[in-house]
């Protein structure tokens, strides 16, 4: 039976690639929040929006792991930091380019492909102050990282056991059908009977023996 893949490399390539997928559409939906009703953006304080994104960042981050059809149990644990990370960075993302307005480009513009080394350092800036002195809004980058890696991990996870599920029937299965085979060939072959050997149109019942055999022709007869 052919060995199946694990997944494991394609997973690590494919999961980079999507929790930078992740991360720019959770920026884009931060940064453009003030075009979306104010209602749903501050309802509860944000809760329901931001875990709303968080949902959709894991199950993009997940889905994209879930095609590679998983079946190693590090692509999990490697899940959660995917899409914990997505989440992260998304709403580092949003905060760099906030923070940038004034500085890096006009308040009011939009960012420019020749900001990119200024937006590099106003990031690295960003990510240390909220790791050494968590703003009062640090919630929602916590928020966003456990919901989004804990969706992306019950994902591939649930992915994982199915597919592993399913190859260890397929071994039982053909498991069963070679012990079959094996204990049919080593059952003593039947012995032929000890009958004489009948041709396909002979009858079942042999003739019957004559009564009278036929006599000498130079015996003479009795009366």
């Amino acid at each position: 039976m052919p060995s199946r893949r694990s997944g494991l490399a394609a997973g690590l390539v494919v999961g980079f690639v999507a929790t930078l997928a992740g991360a720019a559409a959770t920026g884009a939906a931060l940064w453009f929040d003030d075009r979306l009703p104010r209602a749903v953006v501050r309802f509860a304080d944000g809760w329901p929006f931001h875990g709303g994104l968080a949902l959709l960042t894991g199950l993009l981050v997940g889905l994209a792991l879930c095609a590679v059809r998983p079946r190693s149990l590090l692509l999990p644990p490697l899940a959660f930091l995917y899409g914990g990370a997505a989440g992260a960075l998304g709403v580092l993302a949003a905060v760099t380019l906030d923070s940038a307005q004034g500085t890096v480009y006009p308040v009011g513009g939009r960012p420019q492909p020749g900001d990119a080394a200024e937006l590099a350092a106003v990031f690295a800036e960003v990510a240390r102050q909220w790791v050494a002195e968590p703003p009062k809004k640090a919630w929602t980058l916590w928020t966003l990282a456990a919901l989004a890696g804990a969706t992306a991990f019950l994902l591939v996870l649930r992915r994982v056991l199915r597919l592993r599920a399913r190859d260890d029937a397929a071994v039982d299965a053909v498991d069963a059908v070679d012990a079959e085979r094996g204990a049919s060939a080593s059952e003593p072959a039947v012995e032929e009977d000890d009958a004489e050997y009948r041709g396909a149109f002979e009858p079942v019942v042999p003739p019957r023996p004559a009564t009278a055999q036929p006599g000498d022709l130079f015996t003479p007869r009795q009366d």
